[in-house]
């Protein structure tokens, strides 16, 4: 499978988000908190990944994705029904320990409470998750159809993507160019050591690419070719 074109996808508006750790700057003052009442937070956090975990293999079960091949597919399935799994466990453990902890009932009697508890929650939470991917799935798929139409226009120019920053593209004349920005209409290109020049590819209101200007100087009219 060949390497997919960031540059592809920055115009289409498929973009990723990094996650930010919990790092090494928390404050004295909320570490000694989290010292203090882990219990609780340990809790906060199991809750929390019993309705999550459910909604978000939902939602990936359906809101759409890039032609993949078979086994990437699968293993995409696979990890989406274990984000379930996971999430509807976690769920019966906390349910099975709080009814422990807060009734007398014989243990069958709470083991069949905390069945029910986590079957309602973890469905709740799927529910949830299969709306949410529903309803983002056209956007998605629709993004990535002209994501693909841009790897091939791309292609078709003979653009390289280096994976560099200094230089991060070669348009087919060999110019060197670095990316600078996504702007409504462009995506605008630094000339790599020619003082003044820039390189457009023109983008449609959804993010096509339909024309390229080649490197023009800064003030010069971008008239754009099609590939």
């Amino acid at each position: 499978m060949r390497k997919r074109s960031v540059l592809a996808y920055a115009a289409a508006g498929v973009g990723s988000a990094a996650l930010a750790g919990f790092g090494l700057g928390i404050g004295r003052d909320a570490w000694r908190y989290t010292k203090k009442n882990y219990l609780a937070i340990v809790v906060l956090i199991a809750l929390f990944a019993s309705l999550s975990l459910p909604f978000l293999g939902a939602r990936n079960l359906v809101r759409g994705y890039p032609q993949r091949s078979a086994v990437v597919a699968v293993i995409g399935f696979v990890g989406s029904l274990v984000l379930v799994v996971l999430g509807a466990a976690i769920a019966f453990g906390l349910s099975l320990v709080a009814f422990a902890m807060l009734s007398d009932q014989p243990q069958a009697e709470i083991g069949a409470m905390a069945v029910v508890v986590s079957v309602f929650s973890t469905a709740v939470a799927l529910a949830l998750g299969l709306i949410v991917g529903l309803f983002q799935r056209p956007g998605r798929l629709r993004r990535f159809t002209i994501a693909e139409a841009n790897e091939e226009f791309l292609d078709e120019l003979g653009f390289r993507e280096t994976g560099e920053q200094e230089i991060t593209h070669y348009d087919a004349e060999g110019n060197a160019l670095r990316l600078l920005e996504r702007a409504k209409d462009a995506m605008v290109f630094l000339a790599v050591g020619r003082r003044s020049k820039r390189a457009y590819i023109e983008l449609d209101k959804n993010g096509l690419m339909t024309g390229y200007t080649g490197v023009i100087g800064i003030n010069e009219p971008r008239i754009y070719k099609a590939a």
